[in-house]
């Protein structure tokens, strides 16, 4: 399966152990790492990537204007969400390049020509803990839960796209968010989910895209079937927010952040050894 992820302004350690993480269980994926050069610029990870059978596509943001707009305007910053620690003004901008490149994925899989029609997308920001076992061919797009299981408000964590699908609608698509970048944000997932509607959406289990604080929402959780989902084993870790085991201590009273942390420090000790995936 093809695996795509964006490294735009992330620590090299946060894409060597996602790398690593990726190819401890599923040696077989074919990945690419979408790369924006004029905001990444690093010859050495770039060698390492490549090394290890990591496709490194050029590519900038097909929404680049709006991006700019965005961050003259000032409406990047969305504190309901935790998404404030972006740093430097700069930084922001190079943020969001890497995070609207995912919704370009069909676009890059048209550029690369790729044919298979499903296509894996996830963040940076995490780490692989199982096999990828999900049987899921979405009409349109899978997203992951962003809070509670099942709320209407999807994650960019993870995705699998419909690649035809989307290749059809993209030029409404296109027209929609030049139409309404200022009321969308930051948040290229809030452009899929506000385009197609979460409900016409497939959702992905949580378990493919659990978020160590989770673990202090346990108790407020009502449903049986979250509870349950919330003690299954966690397939992607997606340390989502502020705190990142590269550049954040772990939350003191969160046992989940620091179990989590040290495992990301284990795959990127792992990392420099000789390993390259089979594609």
């Amino acid at each position: 399966m093809y695996w795509f992820f964006p490294c735009n302004n992330y620590h090299p350690d946060a894409i060597k152990a996602l790398v690593y993480s990726a190819y401890e269980f599923n040696p077989e994926f074919k990945p690419i790492c979408i790369w924006d050069e004029p905001t990444v610029y690093d010859p050495v990870l770039r060698k390492w990537l490549e090394d290890r059978g990591v496709l490194v596509h050029q590519y900038r943001s097909s929404f680049a204007l709006e991006i700019v707009l965005l961050q003259r305007e000032n409406y990047f910053i969305h504190e309901t969400h935790g998404c404030t620690d972006f740093g430097s003004a700069e930084h922001r901008e190079d943020s969001l390049y890497g995070m609207w490149s995912k919704a370009d994925v069909p676009l890059i899989c048209e550029e690369l020509g790729i044919k298979e029609e499903y296509v894996l997308v996830t963040d940076p920001d995490c780490i692989f803990a199982a096999e990828y076992d999900l049987e899921i061919e979405p009409d349109i797009l899978a997203v992951g839960p962003e809070e509670e299981p099942y709320r209407e408000w999807a994650s960019g964590g993870i995705y699998v796209f419909n690649v035809k699908r989307m290749l059809e609608d993209r030029q409404k698509f296109e027209e929609f968010v030049i139409k309404n970048y200022r009321d969308i944000g930051y948040h290229e997932t809030l452009s899929l989910t506000e385009f197609y509607g979460f409900r016409n959406l497939d959702h992905i289990s949580p378990d493919w895209n659990y978020k160590p604080f989770w673990e202090k929402e346990r108790d407020y959780l009502v449903s049986p079937v979250d509870r349950a989902i919330f003690r299954s084993t966690p397939k992607l870790i997606h340390f989502q927010g502020i705190h990142k085991p590269w550049n954040n201590p772990p939350m003191p009273d969160n046992t989940d952040m620091k179990l989590y942390c040290d495992i990301w420090s284990e795959y990127l000790k792992m990392s420099d050894s000789s390993f390259k995936f089979k594609s």
